[in-house]
C-alpha cells in the first residue's frame, strides 16, 4: 500500500468514485487527473507506481497511455468489456470490467501492488548478486569447476556447465555446492 496510485478518467465523478473507494482500503492516492498527457507526466516525476484509468481518456485511449508510460509503472484499466472487441490488452496490463464490484478493484489493486514488489525485490536481488543471481565468489568457483572438468573430460564450456547441472539435479543439492565437490574430487 505504499505505490504511487495515479488515477485517470475522463470524468471526474469517476475519479473521485474511485479515489473515495480506494482510499476507504487504506491506499492513498497520490495523484488525479483527466488527461493522458497529464497521466504520463507526472508518472515521470514520480518514478514508479501505478495508474489507474479507464479506456478512454480525454486525449487518448489506455493504450496509449500503457504505451508511453515509464517501465516502472503498472496499468490497471477501468473498462466495459465489449471496448475490447477490437483492441486486445497487453498481457501485463490487469483490466477491471464493468460494472466493477470494489472487490474485484481492490483484489486487482493488491495483485499488481504484490507482482510490484516482486519486481523490486528481484532488481536488489540482481543488483546485489550480479546478473546471474550469484554472488561473485559463486561464480568463480563455478567457473573453477567448469575449467576443470573442461580439461578432464575435454569438452566445451557449455557440455560442462550442463555438466554440473546434472550433476547438480541428480544429487538434489544446488549447483555451487556441486561445483565445491567437483573441485573437491579433482
Amino acid at each position: 500500500m505504499n505505490n504511487n496510485i495515479i488515477v485517470c478518467f475522463n470524468k471526474p465523478n469517476d475519479v473521485n468514485a474511485i479515489k473515495t473507494l480506494i482510499s476507504h482500503y487504506g491506499y492513498r492516492v497520490a495523484y488525479s487527473c483527466m488527461s493522458g498527457a497529464r497521466a504520463l507526466e507526472v508518472s515521470d516525476k514520480l518514478g514508479d507506481g501505478i495508474i489507474i484509468c479507464g479506456f478512454r481518456l480525454n486525449d487518448m485511449i489506455c493504450i496509449d497511455l500503457y504505451d508511453n508510460k515509464p517501465d516502472t509503472f503498472s496499468v490497471i484499466t477501468v473498462s466495459s468489456p465489449k471496448n475490447w472487441g477490437i483492441i486486445l490488452p497487453p498481457s501485463d496490463m490487469a483490466v477491471v470490467d464493468l460494472p466493477m464490484k470494489p472487490s474485484d478493484m481492490i483484489a486487482t489493486l493488491e495483485d499488481v501492488e504484490a507482482k510490484i514488489e516482486y519486481r523490486k525485490r528481484m532488481q536488489r536481488r540482481k543488483a546485489r548478486l550480479g546478473s546471474a543471481g550469484r554472488s561473485a565468489e559463486e561464480t568463480e568457483l563455478i567457473n573453477k569447476a567448469k575449467s576443470m572438468i573442461m580439461k578432464s573430460k575435454n569438452i566445451t564450456e557449455p557440455e560442462a556447465y550442463r555438466y554440473i547441472q546434472k550433476l547438480a539435479m541428480d544429487s538434489g543439492i544446488s549447483i555451487t555446492e556441486t561445483a565445491s565437490k567437483v573441485i573437491l574430487t579433482f
